[in-house]
């Protein structure tokens, strides 16, 4: 019976803990964003994702349905 006091004090401080910590925000700030799609279109799932030390725009992405995708301007 004590053990289950304390977990529901634990949880207790634990849920209300976190909601006196969260920020606001001002939603107008991200007005401007829009959502875009980026390939590939072949299942958008990717394997392997790796970039290239000393050359920042230089990526390399293995597909879950095959294939090595490369992008020199970093997916632009």
């Amino acid at each position: 019976m004590r053990s289950l006091f304390f977990l529901a004090l634990l949880m207790l401080s634990v849920f209300t803990s976190t909601e006196s910590y969260s920020q606001s925000f001002d939603e107008s700030n991200y007005d401007a964003l829009q959502y875009r799609l980026l390939g590939p279109f072949r299942g958008g799932r990717s394997a392997a994702v790796t970039g290239v030390s000393g050359q920042p725009n230089l990526y390399y992405f293995g597909s879950t349905g095959g294939g090595i995708w490369k992008t020199t301007n970093g997916g632009r």
